[in-house]
């Protein structure tokens, strides 16, 4: 039996909307915990039942944060100012949750869980170039007691990033921009690979980039929770993305977080998830 083209590809659309409107009809349920974060506050999200979302983001007012992470574990960068004072404001009261499923998206609440202690989350770090950085509250792995420096430092920070990544996405308060910017250190520790995509209400754009780097100096605090390093990168292939064909960068690392060049940068720091 012959089926026109037109009405076999109506039949599938319908198809792919119910299937759709089945996954976000789920009993995929948000909670929602506020914790401090050295002097922010960081918002975290669990999800139980399925589907699990690709995408999860949380609105406060008119604040809205779109928060990394994976399947069933979300949470934010540290919130500081008038966006963590909004969150503390709604403490014991219900958050909007939005949870991407395939491509469409479903629109939840959650109560926001009083405020404790996030023991993953270090304090502010040190100032600019490889000096020992300030104090953080959960140790790196691995490390030893003591601050080091020197050689020691350089091998241990190289250690720490080959075979991590780290992620940070950012999106404008209605959503309707975002921007994903990963840097996945190889196994190696000789080469990193750099993605950037931005995506906007008519425009969207992706770099990648693949370059060869090296940590020229290093040093860790004296808890070992913080630690510093210069990086220099050449070579990178194609040049005329935005990090140019050489360059270096001053990277932080702490129990779980990675600052790049300013505090302002948060990245959620992966180790083994590179990839490459």
């Amino acid at each position: 039996m012959h089926i026109p083209v037109a009405r076999v590809a109506a039949v599938a659309v319908v198809a792919l909307g119910l299937m759709g409107a089945a996954q976000l009809s789920a009993a995929a349920v948000p909670t929602a915990t506020l914790s401090t974060a050295g002097t922010g506050v960081r918002v975290a999200v669990a999800i139980t039942g399925t589907p699990l979302p690709r995408r999860v983001s949380v609105t406060a007012g008119t604040v809205t944060v779109v928060l990394s992470g994976a399947k069933r574990s979300w949470r934010s960068g540290v919130l500081t100012g008038r966006r963590a004072k909004v969150f503390q404001a709604r403490t014991g009261k219900r958050i909007a949750v939005r949870m991407t499923v395939g491509a469409r998206t479903r629109s939840a609440t959650a109560t926001l869980a009083a405020p404790a202690t996030d023991p993953a989350a270090p304090t502010t770090p040190g100032g600019g170039g490889a000096t020992t950085p300030g104090g953080g509250t959960a140790a790196l792995p691995g490390a030893p007691s003591g601050g080091i420096t020197g050689q020691a430092a350089i091998d241990r920070f190289s250690q720490y990033l080959a075979g991590s990544r780290m992620v940070n996405v950012t999106a404008s308060a209605n959503l309707s921009s975002q921007s994903t910017t990963r840097f996945s250190f190889c196994q190696s520790g000789a080469a990193f690979i750099y993605y950037r995509e931005s995506i906007g209400t008519y425009t969207s754009s992706v770099e990648n980039a693949q370059a060869a780097y090296r940590v020229t100096t290093a040093a860790f605090n004296a808890d070992n929770t913080l630690g510093e390093g210069l990086v220099e990168y050449s070579g990178a292939s194609p040049a005329n993305t935005s990090l140019g064909p050489s360059g270096q960068a001053i990277i932080r690392l702490g129990s779980g977080i990675a600052w790049i060049n300013s505090l302002s940068a948060e990245y959620q720091w992966q180790t083994g998830a590179a990839g490459c």
